[in-house]
């Protein structure tokens, strides 16, 4: 589980990051930084708080594949 709620940026700079399960955490941003994981095949944010996604964000995610925001408040 993240602490406060925060995850640290530095997460995303991890070059074979591949798979990122944050499920759980009562996040109520979608994490800023997550554009810099450009690896990212899975990302799990269910069941948090996150209430909108930036337009953005999913530009340089060119090899998500799945993407779970389910039980959000989106």
């Amino acid at each position: 589980h993240v602490s406060n709620s925060q995850i640290s940026t530095r997460l995303f700079d991890i070059p074979d990051l591949s798979i990122l399960d944050i499920s759980h955490n009562n996040l109520q941003a979608f994490p800023k930084d997550i554009e810099n994981a450009k690896g990212l095949i899975v990302l799990n944010l269910s069941h948090n708080e996150i209430e909108q996604i930036p337009n953005h964000v999913f530009l340089s995610l060119f090899e998500l594949v799945h993407l779970n925001l389910s039980n959000n408040k989106i």
